[in-house]
């Protein structure tokens, strides 16, 4: 009985949410932020204050200059738990410039937009980039 409430609670909300402007994508990256962590063995680490009050921090695991697990947290709203989860997503399994590349733009049309607060994209994005140069700096020097 109590998965059954469960179920149709989420269900409501992701309904309500939607109604709001967020798409099944987002809703259901904010519903259940898997990559929401600590990366166990990250091995380069981005940090940014967004202008906006929200931090976001990015950890992310290289080998052989391919980004094979990628991990965030933030303390801002869901429009940044949706972003950096899209983020995480799409750096993973890219080489370093390719995931250098994930843009605000490449981050909301993967979300299929964000109803306001748009920024939190580049929020996600710069944040992954800072992620990128940290490995660079300590692994591949200046």
């Amino acid at each position: 009985m109590t998965d059954d409430l469960d179920e149709k609670a989420r269900a409501l909300v992701k309904q309500v949410m939607m109604g709001q402007g967020y798409s099944s994508a987002a809703v259901d990256l904010i519903m259940d932020p898997k990559d929401m962590r600590i990366c166990d063995y990250h091995n380069a680490f981005g940090m940014i204050d967004g202008f906006c009050g929200d931090t976001m921090m990015m950890w992310i695991q290289v080998e052989n200059g391919v980004i094979v697990d990628a991990t965030f947290s933030t303390d801002g709203c869901q429009n940044s738990v949706a972003a950096g989860g899209m983020a995480v997503l799409l750096a993973k399994g890219k080489t370093l410039d390719e995931a250098m590349e994930i843009d605000d733009k490449t981050i909301l049309d993967a979300l299929g937009g964000l109803p306001e607060d748009e920024h939190c994209a580049e929020l996600a994005s710069n944040t992954l980039r800072v992620a990128i140069s940290d490995y660079r700096f300590n692994n591949e020097g200046c």
